[in-house]
C-alpha cells in the first residue's frame, strides 16, 4: 500500500487521474481496486478496524471541487509519510482528518483563496476568531478548532511531499494552536501520563509477582482444558464445567473458571511487568513475537535482550529492533508463550477456514473482501506473544492484542495493586523512566550513555541509534527537571532548615531583600532558572550540587565525611537521623582501643565534620553521645 501511494505522489497531476487509491490483495496475489484517483469517494473500509461502527471513506464532495485534488494529496501524503518524526497515521486518522478539513476549506474558498500556496497566517488568525466565539453562526467547540488547525498545519509540515503546499507557516512566527483555539492552558510540566509514585510501583510490581504465584500449576491445567476443548470438534461440550468435563477431567471439575481468571491475571502482570523493567511502548510489546527472548553477549558479559519491532520513527512500518532486559523478562516470556500457544493452534484453524470460504465459488463481493481483510490480520497475528480472545455466540475468537486490550490488562493489575490512578499503558513507560531517573543519582549525562546501549539495530551490532531513545530520554529528563525544581525550590522557603556548606550558602542568598515577600509561583519560577544549569545527586546522606563533576570523584558515597566538608553538599532535616546515625558509628569506633595514632585522628576529624552538619539542623555530636549514654 506505501509503495502505491508513494507512486501516485511522485507522478504528475494528469498521471495520476485514474491510478488505483485503495485495494485489497486476495491469496493469490490479485489486486482488488477499490477506489481510484479522481473519484469522489475513497474506500478505505479495508483498512479500518471496526467500519461498522465508523466512517470508512474520504468524501470529496464535500470540498469545492477545485480544492479536491490538493486536499486528496495531502491526504495521501500524510497517510504514507505521517507527520515529520513520528509513524504514519492508521486510515481512521487519515478520514478524521479529512472530516475537519471541510470546513476551513470551505471558509477558505468562499474568500478566493484558490490553494494551499495562498493560505496565509492572517487567513488562518481569522478563521479562528470568527469560529472560537460562543455567540458565532459558525462556532466551533475548542479542541474542534484545534483539530482542524492542526489538519491544516499539514500542508505546510509536509510542503517537501506535496506539489500544492503553504508557503509559510500557518500560524506566524509567534502563533500556536492552542492561542487561535483559545484552549486551556495546562499547568508548567504538566503531562498527559502520568508517572507512579516509587511507592506506587512497588505495590504494582508486588500485585504483578503474586498474580504470577503458582502459575505453572494453573498453566498445567489451563493446557489440560485447552486440549479438551481442541478435542471437542462436535460442540458438544461448549459449558465447560459441566458433568461432561467431570466425566473426562473430574480433577478439574468446577475449577475451570478459576483456571481462566488466573491466566487473565498472568496475561495482565506479564504485560505490566515488561512494561516496567523495560520501559518499551505499549504498541512495541503487542509486537512481541514467540521466542523473542535471547541472551547475547556484550563486552564479555552475557546480556538478555527482547527481539521486536518498532513503529517509531519508520514511515515505512515497523524495524526490527532490541531492547535490553533483565532475566525475569525471560521466565515472563516463557509464561505468555504457554499461554498463547493453544490460541494460537485455534487460529490456525480460523486461518484454514477463511481459506476455504475465500474458494467458494459465487461468494459475494462485500464478503470477500471481509474476510481477505480478516485473513491479513489473522496472518500477521499468528505469532504475537500477547494473543486474546473475546467471547461470542460461537466460542473464543483469537484476537490481536489492542491498546484497548492493553489498557485492560494494565488496568485490572492496578486495581489489584489498590492504586487510586486513571489507567494509560504508557504510565509503565513513564514510570520506568522515573525509576531510571532515581537509579541513576539524577544526572542526565549519565542516561545518555546508558541509552546508547538501549536499543540496538540487528543489522549493526551493538551501535548506537539515539533517535529511537530520544523520546524516552527526552520524558526522563523531563521529570528529572520537575523533581529538580520541585526540590530546590523547597530549598528556598525561608523556613527550610540547610545544612552543608552548599546549604549554608543557598541560606545566605535568600536571606537577601529581594527574596522577602516571594510566594511558591515566585520561588518555583526561580528554582527553574537554577535547575536548569545545576546536577543534583542523592547520596543517601546529603544532595550534591557539584557540576559538572563529583569535587571527591564520587568517595563521598562511602566517606560521609568528605560531603560534611565540601563545597557541594546541601544537608536537609530529613537527613538529620542519617548523620545522627552516622556520628553513632564514628563515637563507637572512638571507644575501640586498637585504633591507632592514624584511626584516632580519622575519628577526630570525621566527629568535627558531623558536629558542623548536626548543629544547623538542631543537633549536635554532644546530644547522640548523651543519648547512647541514656540507652546503656
Amino acid at each position: 500500500m506505501a509503495d502505491a501511494l508513494a507512486k501516485i505522489l511522485s507522478a504528475s497531476a494528469d498521471e495520476r487521474v485514474g491510478m488505483p487509491v485503495t485495494f485489497i490483495v486476495d491469496g493469490k496475489g490479485q489486486r482488488h481496486v477499490l477506489s481510484r484517483y479522481g473519484d469522489e469517494r475513497i474506500d478505505m473500509s479495508p483498512y479500518v478496524s471496526n467500519p461498522a461502527n465508523a466512517c470508512s471513506y474520504i468524501n470529496l464532495a464535500l470540498f469545492p471541487e477545485r480544492w479536491r485534488s490538493a486536499t486528496l494529496d495531502l491526504l495521501l501524503a500524510f497517510w504514507r509519510y505521517g507527520r515529520p518524526g513520528h509513524a504514519p497515521p492508521k486510515a481512521s486518522t487519515v478520514i478524521n482528518k479529512s472530516v475537519l478539513l471541510v470546513k476551513i476549506i470551505r471558509w477558505l474558498d468562499k474568500r478566493a483563496v484558490k490553494s494551499f500556496r495562498q493560505i496565509r497566517p492572517l487567513h488562518v488568525s481569522t478563521f479562528a476568531a470568527e469560529h472560537r466565539e460562543a455567540s458565532s453562526e459558525d462556532y466551533m467547540k475548542p479542541g474542534t478548532l484545534a483539530g482542524a488547525l492542526s489538519a491544516l498545519s499539514l500542508a505546510w509540515e509536509l510542503r517537501d511531499r506535496l506539489d500544492d503546499a503553504m508557503s509559510m507557516p500557518p500560524f506566524g512566527d509567534r502563533g500556536s494552536i492552542g492561542a487561535l483555539a483559545n484552549l486551556r492552558k495546562r499547568r508548567e510540566q504538566e503531562v498527559l501520563t502520568k508517572a507512579l509514585t516509587d511507592e506506587g510501583a512497588a505495590r504494582l510490581f508486588a500485585a504483578c509477582e503474586a498474580a504470577l504465584q503458582g502459575i505453572e500449576d494453573t498453566l498445567t491445567d489451563y493446557e489440560e482444558i485447552e486440549a479438551y476443548k481442541a478435542a471437542d470438534t462436535v460442540g458438544k461440550h461448549s459449558k465447560y464445567g459441566g458433568r461432561d468435563v467431570y466425566w473426562s477431567m473430574p480433577h478439574l471439575y468446577g475449577r475451570w473458571r478459576e483456571v481462566e481468571e488466573r491466566v487473565n491475571d498472568a496475561r495482565a502482570a506479564c504485560f505490566t511487568l515488561i512494561g516496567l523493567l523495560v520501559g518499551m511502548r505499549f504498541s512495541e510489546i503487542l509486537l512481541l513475537e514467540d521466542r523473542c527472548y535471547v541472551d547475547l553477549e556484550h563486552e564479555g558479559e552475557m546480556l538478555g535482550w527482547l527481539n521486536g519491532r518498532t513503529l517509531k520513527m519508520r514511515p515505512d512500518g515497523s524495524d526490527a529492533t532490541r531492547w535490553i532486559a533483565p532475566p525475569l523478562v525471560e521466565e515472563l516470556v516463557r509464561i505468555m508463550e504457554r499461554i498463547s500457544r493453544p490460541m494460537r493452534q485455534r487460529l490456525l484453524g480460523q486461518i484454514a477456514a477463511m481459506e476455504h470460504e475465500l474458494e467458494t465459488p459465487r461468494l459475494a463481493r462485500s464478503r470477500r473482501m471481509k474476510l481477505i481483510g480478516e485473513l491479513d490480520a489473522a496472518q500477521r497475528s499468528l505469532r504475537r506473544l500477547f494473543l486474546s480472545a473475546i467471547r461470542s455466540k460461537a466460542g473464543g475468537v483469537p484476537i490481536r492484542g489492542s491498546g484497548r486490550g492493553a489498557t485492560y490488562w494494565v488496568g485490572r493489575m492496578v486495581q489489584k495493586a489498590g492504586i487510586d490512578l486513571h489507567v494509560h499503558p504508557h504510565m509503565l513507560r513513564r514510570t520506568f523512566a522515573t525509576m531510571v531517573i532515581h537509579q541513576c543519582a539524577g544526572d542526565l549525562r549519565y542516561l545518555r550513555k546508558h541509552f546508547q546501549h538501549w536499543s540496538i539495530e540487528t543489522t549493526q551490532l551493538y551501535a548506537t541509534h539515539e533517535q529511537r531513545e530520544q523520546e524516552l530520554v527526552d520524558e526522563i529528563a523531563e521529570e528529572m527537571l520537575t523533581q529538580k525544581v520541585g526540590l530546590v525550590a523547597t530549598w528556598l522557603i525561608p523556613k527550610t532548615v540547610l545544612a552543608g556548606r552548599a546549604g549554608e550558602y543557598i541560606a545566605l542568598q535568600r536571606s537577601k531583600p529581594e527574596f522577602k515577600g516571594m510566594i511558591e509561583s515566585d520561588l518555583k519560577a526561580v528554582a527553574r532558572h537554577l535547575a536548569d544549569g545545576l546536577v543534583v545527586r542523592p547520596t543517601g546522606h546529603s544532595w550534591c550540587v557539584s557540576s559538572p563533576v563529583m569535587t571527591c570523584g564520587g568517595q563521598g558515597l562511602y566517606d560521609a565525611a568528605q560531603c560534611a566538608g565540601c563545597d557541594g553538599a546541601v544537608v536537609t532535616i530529613e537527613q538529620k537521623s542519617i548523620w545522627e546515625l552516622l556520628a553513632q558509628q564514628m563515637l563507637e569506633v572512638e571507644e575501640l582501643d586498637d585504633t591507632g595514632p592514624a584511626g584516632r585522628q580519622l575519628v577526630e576529624r570525621s566527629l568535627a565534620h558531623f558536629d558542623k552538619i548536626l548543629v544547623p539542623l538542631g543537633s549536635s555530636v554532644k546530644q547522640v553521645a548523651k543519648n547512647m549514654r541514656v540507652k546503656k
